[in-house]
């Protein structure tokens, strides 16, 4: 995908958002696994939780969680930002904690 938008109005599986270069993804309930893997830019949006290793070697854009995240969340993630809502059960190598900042909102 590298422009314009996709809504799903329900839940997605497994590997949904691979190599996103731009665009805005929604998908409005719950996601499997391996979410965004090697995301490069655009916005991806769930509006439920999301499994095991969501953002995995992500190199640039975001993805926003209103639910939870599974284990291992951003492992290898290089760049680019991953929100979330509620709770994550682990993260992945290179992935680091932070709060959020005005920067962030828009």
């Amino acid at each position: 995908m590298t422009g314009g938008k996709i809504i799903v109005n329900g839940s997605a599986g497994d590997g949904a958002g691979q190599g996103i270069y731009g665009g805005t993804l929604v998908v409005k309930n719950n996601i499997g696994s391996r979410t965004g893997e090697i995301m490069k830019n655009g916005t991806f949006v769930i509006g439920g939780n999301s499994g095991f290793m969501t953002g995995i070697f992500m190199m640039g854009g975001r993805i926003i969680v209103s639910g939870d995240l599974g284990k291992d969340a951003g492992e290898s993630i290089i760049r680019g930002v991953i929100y979330v809502r509620g709770s994550i059960e682990s993260l992945g190598q290179n992935a680091k904690l932070v709060d959020i900042d005005e920067n962030d909102y828009y």
